[in-house]
């Protein structure tokens, strides 16, 4: 939520900034409804104002306008997986690799059999469509799947030969979080604690925020009337 208000904040001190000025300053409306969009996601309307489709596609129409967005999240996403000393990815468990959306083909996993998106904010690396199966669940950067489609994703992974490439932005939060599901489920870890524990060893620098870590011990508990 501190994000979505900053967001919001932001967005209306630039829009002021723009009426005020006037003249060209007025450009500054652009930016300033991006950010606040994007606030609004995080405050409740979620990862569909991304508008990024099954197949990892992003409508052009909300690229168009949230660029002033995109431009930024781009660019530091860009920077900040070019100069971090961390391995592209990290097999948490067996056939379980977390990592972040792959720069090149010398990121991706050269046996990987699926790979699962969890960015909403990037469209599929193209690097990833030599493999055949993509999921893609859109979902907030430090935030969590909603628990249905959380428990729906589990369902189809849990059975699934793997390696399956699960992968955020940087691979630390989202992708970990669904990874930690998968880990219980199959039975490399005991309950969420142990998962996270597992994977911080194999990965040091995964970390799931508070909102993750309630979603990822909520989607193991059994449903009510399920023995």
């Amino acid at each position: 939520m501190r994000f979505g208000l900053t967001q919001i904040a932001l967005g209306i001190a630039l829009g002021a900034l723009a009426a005020s000025l006037g003249g060209p300053a007025w450009l500054l409306a652009w930016p300033a409804l991006s950010v606040a969009i994007v606030g609004a996601a995080y405050l409740g309307y979620g990862p569909r104002v991304f508008g990024k489709r099954a197949d990892g596609r992003l409508s052009i129409a909300h690229v168009a306008l949230l660029w002033p967005y995109y431009a930024v999240a781009w660019g530091l996403w860009q920077i900040k997986s070019r100069v971090r000393d961390e391995r592209p990815y990290d097999e948490v468990a067996p056939g379980i690799l977390v990592g972040r959306r792959p720069l090149d083909a010398a990121e991706m996993p050269a046996d990987a059999r699926l790979v699962v998106d969890l960015t909403s904010e990037f469209p599929r690396s193209p690097t990833t469509r030599a493999v055949a199966r993509y999921e893609c669940l859109p979902t907030l950067d430090t935030d969590a799947p909603d628990l249905a489609s959380f428990r729906a994703l589990l369902a189809r992974l849990e059975h699934e030969e793997g390696p399956i490439f699960v992968h955020c932005a940087m691979g630390h939060g989202r992708s970990a979080t669904v990874a930690g599901g998968l880990m219980v489920r199959r039975g490399h870890a005991a309950d969420a604690d142990d998962a996270i524990r597992r994977m911080t060893e194999a990965r040091p620098l995964v970390y799931l925020h508070d909102v993750q870590r309630r979603a990822l011990r909520a989607v193991l508990k059994r449903p009510e009337g399920e023995s």
